[in-house]
């Protein structure tokens, strides 16, 4: 079963999303998040999302991104940072950075 809701005010955007696996013969899974994001002007925005995955009998593990972004003509820069929390249910914690770079022709 999945329920997402978005809403848009302005400059900024808020969405959910919830997940239900009900896997047979295996442990049941859940998942939710959210994100919210801000257009500071139309060449600069900014996000902020968590992400939980609880499994039944399980460790739940976390997740949270923040990202910005920058466009102007053909151009998209980003740039966002990830961090993970007890990693396949065994307290690790993980951080990523990801630089991107895009051209529009």
């Amino acid at each position: 079963t999945t329920y997402k809701a978005s809403y848009a005010f302005g400059p900024v955007t808020a969405a959910l999303s919830m997940n239900d696996y009900d896997i047979t013969g295996a442990s049941n899974e859940e998942q939710s998040s959210y994100k919210i994001s801000y257009t500071v002007s139309d060449e600069l925005s900014v996000s902020y999302g968590s992400e939980t995955h609880e499994t039944v009998g399980g460790s739940d593990e976390e997740f949270s991104q923040i990202s910005v972004s920058y466009t102007t003509g053909g151009l998209t820069a980003s740039i966002s940072e990830t961090d993970a929390e007890n990693v396949g249910g065994a307290g690790r914690e993980q951080s990523k950075w990801n630089v991107g770079l895009s051209f529009a022709f």
